[in-house]
């Protein structure tokens, strides 16, 4: 089983002593959307469940103390548990490291931050680059995907990205 973004120590901490009641699969990695602590904290509880992490080069070393194991570019595409995981670096815009996660075969897009549908982005962007955040958002545009799944908000579609 794949997280992506812990979130926080008790959202994680609820996650896997639930899971139980929907699988019997354990998780096995945890993918970083991007470094802000408000997606990132707590994923040390997933790895001392022996999950094994991926993060996009750009993130820090010590994501909230935990070290990636594997580190990607631009774009890295996984089989786990029957289904692919395509990542993809967005360039730099809402952060440095800020990544998309497409899952086959069901072509649902988490996508974290950059976009959400029928939102405007979080009023305080602190150090982001609006220029890069625009080139996010194209990035979003050019990947094939059905269902738009954000880390804030409803799930939509693609066309919400563009919206």
């Amino acid at each position: 089983m794949v997280v992506v973004d812990p979130i926080n120590s008790q959202a994680a901490t609820w996650l896997k002593d639930n899971l139980s009641t929907i699988t019997n699969k354990p998780i096995t990695h945890l993918i970083y959307s991007h470094s802000h602590l408000d997606h990132a904290s707590g994923g040390q509880i997933y790895v001392d469940a022996g999950a094994q992490v991926i993060a996009h080069s750009n993130a820090p070393a010590a994501i909230d103390g935990v070290t990636p194991n594997e580190r990607f570019e631009d774009t890295k595409s996984y089989e786990i548990g029957g289904k692919t995981f395509e990542l993809t670096w967005l360039g730099e815009g809402h952060g440095r490291d800020l990544i998309t996660v497409v899952v086959r075969p069901e072509n649902v897009a988490f996508i974290t931050d950059a976009a959400s549908p029928k939102r405007l982005p979080y009023r305080d962007m602190g150090r982001s680059n609006v220029d890069g955040w625009i080139g996010q958002i194209k990035k979003i545009e050019s990947l094939d995907f059905d269902i738009f799944a954000p880390a804030h908000g409803k799930i939509g579609t693609k066309a919400d990205a563009t919206d």
